[in-house]
């Protein structure tokens, strides 16, 4: 039993060959299959790329693309649930889909939309098919051999030595299932032991935020007209990098989550056949993910509060700032030559400031719609992009904008679709 093939069996379509495939494929090779949300097939074998059943259906329709591995058209589901090397060979080339997904194509969507499309329906051809070779009296290997050694026993008139035979061979392939687990969850552990180091590298960072955070604030403070853009646009690009900071950790969390689970499914149903005749014994399957379970929640609280304390400080420093520059524009009013200077510097950083909304906002339209996003590579580029513009909503508050103005009056009739859209994004990350 290994949780790695069963994870990867899951992504395995529905049987049968649709249109739109390419001709002229060897029946004795497998096959790799796209599928593009408009619908219809592309596939090619398996002596080709899966990127190029990808590319063939990306040009035929849109995003989310599933994808999925086929075995060789001359073998039969019995054949295959049966032979290990077909199998092996089958779950190799899953491996390679998977990879292109993950890898080549980037897009969580298409990955999502493979692992529930027809990859399932497969799973449940293959479950079932595997009940029903395991339930036939031919092929009951245990129980063929516990009947013989029963047999055997009464035939030499010792029918307890026969017992203590069946039982020592049920334990055997229970324990063996337990190895088997075991194995497979000292992989996993190597992988939270990287996940728990990288945690640990990121909050060791937190000290070190906050002094940056006061020393922004001691010069917000002391700042003046000349020089209170440089320390604005120092305390918008600190809130930037620290929420960028967490965004490979937060992946690493919710993959290495995702497979502990599927490692979880995976042992319940291999150890499935022996829970009686492990309760009977008072035995039980050890439990070996729960702990790590609940770290790993643990570690993206921390992060998601973290992140949400950065952006509420730097919030309050550029309110203060805002505030401030009134002050100091108040106090600096007087002569007429201060005042040209003052109008003067109050073009220059409304062209600048307008400039770089104007930079964000075509960013944004480049982009295309909430929807596209979802499903595209760029996704957390929006995210990124979404979240500056809105960090510059106390700056665009109604009556206190200043030479802020023509750049801040597009961006309040947008700060309300920019929030919904952000919700969005942030709700389906890591999906």
């Amino acid at each position: 039993m290994k949780s790695k093939p069963f994870f990867r069996a899951v992504l395995l379509a529905a049987a049968g060959a649709l249109s739109s495939c390419f001709p002229g494929d060897d029946p004795s090779l497998g096959r790799f299959c796209a599928s593009p949300s408009e619908g219809g097939e592309y596939c090619v074998s398996t002596e080709r790329s899966p990127s190029s059943a990808w590319a063939e259906a990306k040009v035929h329709g849109t995003l989310p693309i599933q994808m999925w591995a086929e075995w060789p058209e001359d073998v039969t589901l019995d054949e295959l649930v049966r032979s290990r090397g077909k199998l092996d060979a089958w779950f190799a080339d899953i491996d390679e889909v998977l990879f292109s997904l993950r890898v080549n194509a980037q897009s969580a969507e298409s990955y999502r939309a493979s692992m529930d499309g027809r990859m399932g329906e497969l799973l449940r051809q293959a479950k079932r098919k595997q009940r029903q070779i395991l339930s036939e009296e031919p092929v009951d290997a245990i129980g063929n051999f516990k009947a013989a050694l029963v047999e055997k026993a009464n035939a030499e008139k010792d029918p307890l030595v026969a017992a203590i035979a069946s039982d020592k061979q049920a334990m055997g392939a229970a324990r063996s299932i337990i190895d088997g687990a075991k194995e497979d969850a000292s992989l996993l552990g190597a992988a939270y032991k990287n996940l728990v180091a990288e945690y640990s590298s990121y909050r060791a960072t937190e000290a070190a935020e906050t002094e940056a955070y006061e020393k922004l604030a001691d010069e917000a403070s002391t700042t003046t007209l000349d020089t209170i853009d440089g320390v604005e646009q120092a305390i918008l690009s600190a809130a930037k990098a620290a929420s960028a900071k967490p965004n490979d950790l937060v992946l690493h969390a919710f993959e290495l989550s995702a497979e502990i689970l599927q490692f979880d499914l995976t042992s319940e149903e291999a150890i499935a056949p022996h829970t009686e005749f492990m309760a009977a014994h008072g035995a039980a399957m050890p439990d070996m993910t729960s702990g790590a379970q609940r770290s790993i929640h643990a570690m993206l609280g921390y992060v998601e509060q973290r992140v949400k304390r950065s952006d509420k400080t730097a919030t309050s420093l550029v309110t203060g700032l805002v505030l401030r520059r009134h002050a100091l524009a108040l106090l600096g009013a007087g002569p007429v030559a201060g005042e040209d200077a003052m109008a003067s510097r109050s073009v220059k950083a409304s062209a600048a400031f307008q400039a770089d909304t104007g930079a964000l906002l075509a960013q944004l339209d480049e982009a295309g719609a909430t929807g596209s996003a979802l499903a595209s590579p760029d996704a957390a580029k929006r995210r990124r992009t979404l979240k500056r513009l809105l960090q510059l909503k106390p700056l665009c508050a109604e009556g206190s904008s200043s030479f802020r103005e023509a750049a801040c009056k597009p961006l309040r009739q947008r700060f309300a679709a920019m929030a919904a859209e952000l919700e969005t994004l942030e709700s389906t990350e890591g999906l």
